[in-house]
């Protein structure tokens, strides 16, 4: 299985969140594990303020390159620095080649984060440019794909996505999310949409989940992207003590969406997403992900019934 991983992901300085430090620790989990013989590890080429531009503004992907005016640069609210830009630099060129080793291999792994808030004009909520959107947008332009689907099971409603994406048919969102960014108004635009409450999160969270083997029927997209979130966790911060997922529904989550686009031998990548917990329960929380996937390729994924 391709995992995508590039050194220069990690970048500490940047913000005291996980945000940019998780990659690094779920890599070294990965590397470490008698499972890496089944990896083959990777890393892109960084992204062009060319392909950046096909989705973003060449103002707002200048002012990032250069680091100035500071405050568009910092509109993400990272810290901005060379080894930074770099950094995000390498995440998007990599997504890219995730992209390309899900069409060759049927799946592949991205070790990263931050898109699914960033807006053509700017950075949003800790995502600089939403390479959901671009990395499908520039394959489509060179012939490789046609249409792509985003799964995306970040907690947070992905806003970036559903403003870049709207008014073109090639991509289609399905969005289960714990929190609203007020974007589409009520969360249902469009019934692919969907904000769970507190209240029987989890009953809730699987019933809308049934929904996606219909969507990838209908939509029949040539990519699939699935943002495999872990702020949905129970004891993530993002929950505020009350609601979410156990460790082992998020294990059922992704063996459903995972074996949904298996079954039906559609190319799919997997990235991390969010997760705000501690280090070592977020990381495990991503390298359950991994394993899973892992299994899946192995033809042994165990897959859970959503009837319960």
């Amino acid at each position: 299985m391709p995992v995508i991983y590039s050194p220069d992901y990690d970048c500490p300085e940047a913000t005291t969140l996980l945000s940019t430090r998780k990659q690094a620790v779920v890599f070294d989990l990965i590397h470490a594990s008698d499972l890496a013989k089944g990896c083959s590890f990777l890393e892109g080429e960084p992204a062009t303020a060319d392909q950046l531009q096909l989705i973003h503004t060449r103002k707002y992907v200048e002012a990032f390159l250069a680091g100035t005016p500071r405050g568009l640069a910092q509109s993400q609210r990272f810290d901005w620095s060379p080894k930074f830009a770099r950094s995000v630099l390498a995440v998007n060129g990599g997504h890219l080649l995730a992209c390309r080793q899900a069409l060759q291999n049927g799946l592949s792994f991205h070790l990263a984060s931050g898109a699914h808030h960033a807006r053509a004009e700017c950075g949003s909520d800790f995502c600089t440019f939403n390479y959901l959107a671009w990395c499908p947008k520039f394959m489509m332009q060179e012939g490789e794909i046609e249409r792509t689907l985003i799964v995306d099971l970040d907690t947070h409603q992905g806003d970036g996505n559903w403003l870049l994406t709207r008014d073109d048919p090639r991509f289609r969102c399905f969005d289960i999310s714990g929190c609203s960014m007020d974007v589409p108004p009520h969360h249902v635009a469009d019934g692919d949409y969907w904000l769970i409450g507190k209240d029987r999160f989890s009953a809730r969270y699987f019933e809308a989940l049934k929904r996606l083997p219909c969507i990838i029927d209908d939509f029949k997209p040539d990519l699939i992207q699935f943002q495999a979130g872990m702020d949905c966790y129970e004891k993530d911060p993002m929950m505020d003590g009350n609601g979410g997922l156990t460790a082992e529904e998020l294990a059922r989550r992704d063996r459903f969406v995972i074996e949904s686009c298996r079954e039906r031998r559609l190319p799919l990548v997997v990235n991390l997403a969010g997760g705000y917990c501690d280090m070592k329960t977020t990381a495990k929380l991503h390298f359950q992900t991994f394993l899973i996937c892992l299994a899946s390729i192995s033809g042994s994924p165990n897959m859970e019934s959503l009837k319960n």
